[in-house]
């Protein structure tokens, strides 16, 4: 039993540690490496440990030194910073660490009358004060992290590990305290007295610290809600400039027509019927964005649509689209927020391609269902972990918002979400009507 409470014990460090050093410094490498160092910093701990009762008593007296050199190499290659910064925080968590256990063997040894040396050897006295130093140890770690604005960006679930790690903690202390209690074995008066404060101090800090993870997850809530208003603001943007531009050639054309028509005629006037051929030729080119113009009666689609397809033909993308819908059973902004997310992820996806760069969209209406079917080409195939597109741009902060948003509005109706990833990548959505 104490060796599985060890083994625990040494994963609660190295979660304090990950969760302090990793909210406080920035990960070098990509996040598919960014449980390496928690690995080694493993490894490094079980060496230090295993090694104890080998090397001799001269020699172990430099082990924690040495091992605070190694694990600050560790965060000296996979982290970003100055030198010094990083210093500061692998020697905060240490000092958190040293100061924490400091102060649980000291109240062991406050209620229990009890020596240094005592603690020490009594194995249930000194699991209670390891047990109760993690817990002071996650309550620090977890505050000074509370309030890091950098790392608020965080998906919910990423704080869910704090809540394994505080029920951890308790168990193990229940546990200890059912088999003391069993084996009515107590080696020292005031044992009962102390059991009571720590249980009740590890249930108010187990509780303090629940408070502070719903206090980060409603941030975390409200982060992703912030984001989603930015993206829609963005787009809203986007699709307003391009539109802009679109109805600009279309104006620039209708009023240059009558010099057109002007200019012609006075050719034709000379006979000069080979000009008139190149010259219609320079037209119907300018001609080509009112033809691929796009009319509907509901507004938003009509500029939505527009938008999307000029971005895409100026991006060199062959884009074919089949609108066969009356109604629309979106509001205006759920139009454009669902569209514009299904456009912009197809684009962004084809654009990348250095051969074939095509998107095909369908909009249809059958009965009682409005569908939207969406496929386009991509260079790379999308990353997906546990439900969610992983984003490979290098600003990640809207991580995922796009296909968030589009789940969201799909919901919103009770409507149906699908999506394959074979020769091409297909989204499909279906809702009522």
């Amino acid at each position: 039993m104490q060796d599985v409470v060890l083994k625990i014990i040494i994963f609660i460090e190295v979660w304090s540690w990950y969760r302090l050093v990793g909210r406080k410094l920035e990960f070098k490498f990509s996040e598919k490496l960014k449980y390496i160092p928690v690995l080694l910093f493993v490894i490094v701990v079980v060496i230090r440990d295993e090694l104890v009762d080998v090397v001799p008593e001269s020699i172990e007296k430099f082990g924690p030194i040495l091992t605070f050199v190694i694990i600050y190499f560790i965060v000296f290659y996979f982290y970003k910073g100055k030198l010094f910064m990083k210093f500061i925080w692998h020697s905060v968590y240490l000092l958190i660490l040293i100061v924490t256990e400091l102060v649980g063997l000291l109240m062991m040894m406050l209620f229990t009358h009890s020596s240094y040396e005592e603690v020490f050897s009594d194995s249930r006295l000194y699991m209670i004060t390891v047990i109760f130093s993690k817990i002071m140890l996650v309550v620090i770690v977890t505050l000074i992290t509370y309030r890091d604005k950098k790392r608020e960006k965080q998906d919910v679930v990423s704080n869910s590990s704090a809540v394994v790690v505080v029920v951890l903690l308790n168990l193990i202390f229940v546990l200890f305290m059912v088999d003391i209690i069993n084996e009515e074995v107590w080696l020292h008066e005031n044992i009962e007295i102390f059991v009571g404060i720590v249980f009740a101090i590890l249930l108010a800090m187990s509780f303090l610290t629940l408070i502070i993870i719903y206090e980060m997850n409603k941030r975390a809530g409200e982060e992703i809600r912030y984001q989603l208003m930015n993206q829609q603001l963005k787009q809203s943007i986007q699709n307003n400039d391009e539109m802009v531009i679109v109805y600009d050639n279309l104006r620039s054309l209708r009023h240059d027509m009558n010099n057109h028509l002007g200019l012609i005629k006075s050719l034709c006037e000379h006979n000069e019927y080979q000009d008139i051929d190149r010259y219609i030729d320079d037209l119907f080119e300018d001609l080509e964005t009112a033809n691929e113009t796009f009319f509907h009666e509901n507004t938003a689609l009509n500029v939505m649509l527009n938008t999307k397809i000029s971005r895409a033909k100026a991006s060199g993308i062959d884009i074919v689209y089949q609108v066969n819908v009356n109604e629309m059973p979106l509001s205006d902004k759920e139009v454009c927020s669902l569209l514009g997310n299904v456009l912009d992820n197809a684009i962004e996806a084809s654009v990348k391609c250095e051969n074939e760069k095509v998107i095909d969209l369908s909009i249809q209406e059958k009965k009682d269902v409005f569908s939207i079917t969406c496929e386009n080409s991509y260079a790379q195939k999308p990353n997906v972990r546990n439900g969610k597109f992983l984003t490979s741009k290098v600003d990640s902060n809207s991580h995922g918002i796009g296909i968030e948003s589009i789940k969201a509005i799909v919901e919103r109706h009770e409507g149906y979400i699908g999506f394959e990833i074979e020769e091409y990548f297909r989204i499909e959505i279906k809702l009522k009507k």
